[in-house]
């Protein structure tokens, strides 16, 4: 362990010295990403960025809105299928939190604690015909998960379309990735194209209602930054490109954009966004909702007891990606992650009131239970192992 962390200091200093190439000019960094994604597959920077994406801005000064608005986070959750049961059924749900600002209206904050209302989640019950592949009998889980976090966005394009409708500027904050992860790498005219267009609808009705949108993924394990200013000295044109290219890959293999940036990003400070070289992202583009990407430290060193270093990765659609309005989205999220010392506090707030416990898992089982009872259908045994946890539960 201790040569592997020596092997990784190591090569943080290489990567801070490509940064400091990769600043001085972006033009010449476009274009050496776009030869990278044409002769090297297994690369995935960027796609596209005006600044280059190691430069960063200071946030810390920047004033929250003066103008009537509100903070509205989402988060989602699920039970998945599981064979063990005496009966195949998934379910997800996703409800928002909110909280007004500068909102003197009556009406304003009457809606505010309307959206915040547990009878305003979202959810949907999936079947045994909707979870078995006909074919092979396998559980497809992960259309729990996708359906998890279509409904997330789509709640928070209802709530932010009902936010303007309120005179209220929307903000809009999600948990994790903006785009589901089930569709970043899949093959969208396989089964996935209802899943796109919901998406598609989820964002273009954030973009009517002029909604600032943004995705917080805590701790971030992406390489975009890292395989992006790798390529700062190297030459496009040179034949040998390709071989150079694939032995920085090798070389810099779980070195993380957070560890690079635990270095050089200074706090109250977010970089450049940039376009992740995501397939999906493409498609995005043609319809004028492409996902930009950028970091942010919200550290602060200054507060006793807080978090000195606290490297988060943002996503916001094309119509968020000015650095102005970054600056704005970073100085709201940088006060609600002081409030939760190290996480937005709203966010957090969702997490827990949308939260399916093991309990309320239970209760939903034994209702399910009574009413295939009562429709004179008689479920299966749940497996050993199930009735064992079921014991331990009770015990």
């Amino acid at each position: 362990m201790r040569r592997a962390h020596s092997a990784r200091q190591a090569s943080l200093t290489v990567l801070a010295h490509y940064a400091a190439l990769a600043n001085s000019d972006a033009a010449a960094l476009r274009r050496r990403c776009e030869v990278a994604r044409e002769r090297v597959p297994e690369w995935s920077g960027t796609t596209g960025f005006v600044e280059s994406p190691a430069r960063s801005y200071a946030f810390g000064e920047t004033p929250l809105p003066s103008t009537p608005w509100v903070l509205i986070a989402v988060d989602g959750s699920q039970i998945f299928p599981s064979r063990h049961k005496p009966y195949l059924y998934g379910y997800a749900r996703a409800q928002c939190q909110a909280i007004a600002y500068n909102a003197q209206d009556e009406r304003q904050q009457a809606f505010v604690r309307d959206l915040s209302a547990p009878m305003r989640a979202k959810e949907r019950v999936f079947t045994e015909e909707e979870l078995v592949e006909p074919s092979t009998g396998e559980l497809q889980a992960q259309r729990v998960a996708l359906e998890r976090s279509l409904l997330e966005l789509e709640a928070l394009a209802e709530a932010c379309t009902q936010a303007r409708e309120h005179g209220l500027q929307p903000l809009a904050l999600a948990d994790g990735m903006l785009i589901p992860f089930g569709l970043l790498g899949a093959r969208l005219n396989e089964g996935y194209a209802p899943a796109l267009e919901r998406l598609l609808a989820a964002l273009q009705e954030m973009r009517k209602s002029q909604a600032w949108v943004c995705g917080y993924v805590d701790r971030p394990n992406s390489q975009a930054l890292v395989q992006t200013i790798m390529l700062s000295d190297l030459d496009p044109d040179a034949p040998d490109f390709a071989r150079q290219l694939t032995q920085r890959l090798s070389a810099m293999r779980g070195v993380l954009d957070r560890h690079l940036l635990e270095r050089l990003l200074p706090p109250k400070h977010h970089t450049a966004p940039f376009v992740p070289a995501w397939r999906i992202n493409a498609l995005l583009e043609q319809r004028g909702v492409a996902v930009h990407a950028f970091y942010a430290n919200f550290g602060a060193p200054e507060i006793a007891g807080a978090p000195k270093t606290v490297i988060a990765r943002l996503e916001v659609p094309a119509w968020c990606a000015d650095v102005p309005l970054l600056q704005t989205l970073c100085a709201v999220v940088d006060r609600q992650v002081q409030f939760a010392n190290g996480y937005p506090l709203l966010l957090a707030t969702a997490h827990e009131a949308v939260a399916v416990t093991r309990a309320l898992e239970r209760t939903v089982d034994q209702a399910l239970h009574a009413q295939l009872a009562a429709s004179g259908i008689v479920p299966e045994m749940p497996s050993f192992k199930e009735q064992l946890k079921e014991a331990e539960f009770e015990a």
